[in-house]
């Protein structure tokens, strides 16, 4: 049961809110001092937040086109 709680908070990183359950869970959860699941973690919040981060870069720079082409 305890390998299946870890194994969830590993998958749960798929959206925001699943990332701040994660990190949550990693730092304050019962696995918090299993430095394999943290880093496990870790590893998933870290891919996230790189394709977070780069799809928000996407966006902002379609809008900053569209703004130069109206003008």
């Amino acid at each position: 049961a305890d390998d299946e709680a870890k194994e969830t908070a590993v998958e749960a990183v798929r959206d925001g809110i699943g990332a701040m359950r994660s990190y949550q869970e990693m730092m304050y959860g019962l696995s918090r001092n299993d430095a394999k699941h943290r880093d496990a973690v870790k590893k998933m919040l870290l891919q996230y937040c790189e394709l977070d981060t780069a799809a928000m870069v996407i966006i902002w720079k379609h809008w900053m086109l569209r703004l130069a082409s109206a003008k």
